[in-house]
């Protein structure tokens, strides 16, 4: 299976942080299995990671998209990947009730 990762978010273009998920989830995939073929870095803006997200998924069958931060509120590639795909954000009260969630 041909995958690639998206990593999203202006603080890892600018410098403020390091993209540390390409080789966190590289060493995790493989064991499975797979392994990506492409890894590439957008930055917070809507119309620039629904374009990333289509290329991407013009090349590959399985995008992990990932964020500099981690989820955080003002996160809109949620928001992106939904659009794209026709279907409607969902809240799910099981995971607003997990054990650390903030």
């Amino acid at each position: 299976m041909k995958l690639e990762i998206l990593c999203v978010g202006t603080e890892l273009l600018n410098g403020a942080k390091s993209d540390a998920h390409t080789a966190y989830l590289g060493l995790e995939l493989a064991p499975l299995g797979l392994r990506p073929s492409r890894s590439s870095c957008v930055g917070d803006d809507a119309a620039e990671i629904r374009q990333a997200m289509l290329d991407a998924l013009g090349r590959c069958e399985l995008l992990i998209v990932c964020g500099g931060l981690g989820p955080t509120l003002d996160d809109i590639s949620r928001d992106v990947a939904a659009a794209l795909a026709g279907r409607p954000l969902k809240e799910d009260p099981a995971l607003g009730a997990a054990p650390g969630r903030r």
